[in-house]
């Protein structure tokens, strides 16, 4: 609950404004383009002013974390001022704008994540005008219905997505399959496709809409292709997606994982299992980086009531499971949501687990090189992941002869100024540590190693993993 506050701190605006001049944070004045940038990547801040005095100048000026990023001037009757960002470094920055017209001036700050990677956070929602879902502060991609949600969320820097079904009378054919995926696009950014899933894969590969979908994305170049996908992935709709080795294809698939269902539908005892399965399923066939697993909050809400603890858990198993997925999707939102509450914790949970840095100890994070041997000296290797999505702060590496919480004796402790998030231009890079132990006699023992982040705000995953030793 504490991260929580302090995020809500972080991402809250301020305004002030003298006379009849206006920058409203609240109503998105300020806006981020994309709406998560990333590190080293083109940005655009987008300001806009009211009450300025008719058919006078209004001139703007933007600084980030205190450093000037350019002042505009907008002639008369215009009152968008664009400005080019560049973010160097990852973390939650502060956005500072002053407008001044005449003798009357406005001033307003906000505050928005720079992360490491690009991030993908998929609603199945829209702006349903009752002020829930354009309360979020996180997405990425949207559904939306109309030329004024199109205008509302490309202003915030979100992908609007036109919905598209995927159920096709097989005598239509491929050639309409994709003229219907292309159909009415114009002024999105995306095509959001609902949905797509078999238990038999050969019957999947020889439908329509799966063979329409392909021959679509052979050939699209402008729009964003998303695909939910129900049910367990098959080999085929994994092989839609794009990867390493294949450039064309589907550019995000939205893997179906609604725990309101699987529970009380399929009677299921270990629903992290199905988690497990799809994500085994995408590594396989080397799709993590083009793949999210959607968790649901809405739906069955008359048998089955989600809790705040059990999306959270679905969510640390996400990040246990599949460091590499760019984020995850959700269902739902929209004017049958029962429980509106989840709509805003979801939220808040893709800035703790994806866009924050999110420290844990993956198994094998600690290594012992030579063979133990009672008072001969060894060196221990430990290794700090970070899975999130920012650099993370100072974090301290403690090394223990036997469970702590025990009586375990402390061997050393080191400190890492700042664990690196993951860049998709590298690779995965935790922070070693290295300490020496000399052993004080012979046996079996364990070695553990727990992690303390110095920032309240680094969300940490797991802080200890444990070693078994045998000492000669």
């Amino acid at each position: 609950m504490r991260k929580f506050i302090v995020m809500g701190l972080m991402a809250a605006g301020v305004a002030v404004m003298a006379g009849s001049l206006k920058i409203d944070v609240d109503s998105h004045d300020i806006a981020v383009r994309p709406a998560i940038p990333v590190v080293n990547a083109p940005a655009v801040l987008a300001v806009r002013v009211s009450g300025a005095i008719s058919g006078m100048p209004l001139t703007v000026t933007a600084e980030v974390d205190g450093r000037k990023i350019g002042e505009v001037q907008l002639a008369a009757g215009k009152n968008e001022a664009l400005f080019d960002y560049k973010p160097e470094s990852t973390g939650w920055k502060k956005v500072s704008v002053t407008a001044k017209c005449g003798k009357e001036s406005a001033v307003a700050e906000k505050v928005f994540p720079v992360t490491a990677r690009k991030l993908h956070f998929p609603w199945f929602g829209s702006h349903d005008n009752e002020g829930k879902l354009e309360l979020c502060k996180y997405p990425t991609m949207v559904l939306a219905k109309n030329a004024g949600d199109i205008a509302y969320w490309k202003h915030r820097g979100v992908m609007t997505g036109k919905w598209r079904g995927a159920k096709f009378n097989e005598k239509q054919g491929i050639a309409e399959a994709m003229k219907y995926y292309r159909r009415g696009t114009e002024g999105f950014d995306a095509i959001m496709i609902d949905e797509i899933g078999s238990y038999d894969d050969f019957k999947l590969r020889e439908s329509t809409e799966y063979k329409g979908l392909k021959e679509f994305c052979a050939v699209n170049e402008d729009l964003f292709v998303a695909l939910w996908v129900c049910g367990v992935p098959t080999t085929s709709t994994l092989n839609l997606a794009k990867g390493l080795y294949r450039k064309k294809g589907v550019d995000l698939l939205m893997l179906e994982n609604y725990v309101n269902y699987l529970i009380p539908d399929l009677k299921s005892f270990r629903p992290d299992d199905t988690m497990r399965f799809r994500i085994d399923l995408a590594r396989r066939q080397d799709v993590l980086h083009s793949s999210v697993i959607t968790v649901g909050i809405h739906g069955n809400a008359k048998i089955f009531t989600m809790t705040n603890d059990e999306l959270e858990e679905q969510v640390r198993t996400i990040k246990r499971l599949a460091p590499e997925m760019p984020g995850m999707g959700i269902y739902a939102t929209g004017k049958k949501m029962t429980n509106r509450p989840l709509i805003f914790f979801a939220d808040e949970l893709c800035a703790k687990y994806f866009i924050s840095p999110v420290l844990t100890l993956y198994p094998k994070a600690i290594r012992i090189i030579d063979t133990p041997v009672a008072g001969k000296k060894v060196k221990i290797i430990g290794r700090v992941s970070n899975a999130g999505g920012m650099d993370s702060g100072a974090v301290t590496v403690n090394f223990y002869c036997g469970n702590p919480a025990y009586g375990g004796k402390l061997i050393g402790s080191s400190k890492i100024n700042s664990v690196p998030a993951f860049r998709m231009e590298s690779y995965p890079l935790p922070a070693a540590v290295e300490i020496d132990w000399t052993p004080e006699k012979r046996g079996s023992t364990e070695i553990f190693m727990e992690i303390i982040p110095e920032k309240m705000s680094d969300t940490l995953l797991d802080h200890q993993q444990i070693l078994p030793v045998m000492v000669r």
